[in-house]
């Protein structure tokens, strides 16, 4: 008996055809089975992306709510529109005292900008430096202006609410 289970044991089982219709359903659910593992590789990555995508987000956010201080005081830009990429702006400084060593501050950017507008030298909407002005007459000043600090230190005057509508640092305290 012993003899007997060896050499069954040993035979090879012949084997047999399967007919096509059972092969397209076997193939079709190995596949089913093997395709959630591919989706929840997806699923972790686009996750992760989110994920990343959100903590830099809420960083840029932050950075870019949180008042900073300028790197320079002694030149500003006054915007007549609100786009700090554009070159709608006119820079402002102040003349120093010969006693006095190096440029000027300024350390009351708003008002030095209004000036400009109520002088006629800044029109809202307009770029560049009006030429056709009369300091003489009170000409519109936007009804806010905002100061920000730009990517490179300096002072920016904006029309505007808030320095985040431009994605900007607004200017803190000294």
């Amino acid at each position: 008996m012993n003899d007997e289970m060896s050499a069954m044991q040993a035979e090879p089982t012949p084997a047999r055809s399967m007919p096509v219709p059972r092969l397209a359903e076997r193939k079709r659910l190995l596949l089913a089975v093997a395709r959630p593992r591919r989706r929840r590789q997806v699923v972790f990555a686009c996750a992760g992306a989110v994920t990343a995508v959100a903590v830099t987000t809420g960083a840029l956010v932050l950075t870019t709510r949180e008042p900073r201080p300028a790197k320079q005081h002694d030149m500003i830009r006054c915007y007549s529109i609100g786009d700090p990429d554009g070159r709608a702006y006119t820079e402002l400084s102040r003349a120093s005292l010969p006693e006095d060593p190096g440029p000027a501050q300024i350390y009351d950017p708003v008002p030095s900008c209004a000036s400009l507008f109520r002088q006629g030298f800044l029109r809202l909407g307009r770029s560049g430096v009006d030429k056709d002005t009369d300091p003489n007459v009170g000409h519109p000043v936007p009804k806010t202006l905002v100061a920000c600090v730009l990517k490179n230190g300096q002072i920016a005057v904006l029309p505007g609410t808030e320095c985040r509508q431009f994605n900007l640092p607004a200017l803190s305290a000294r």
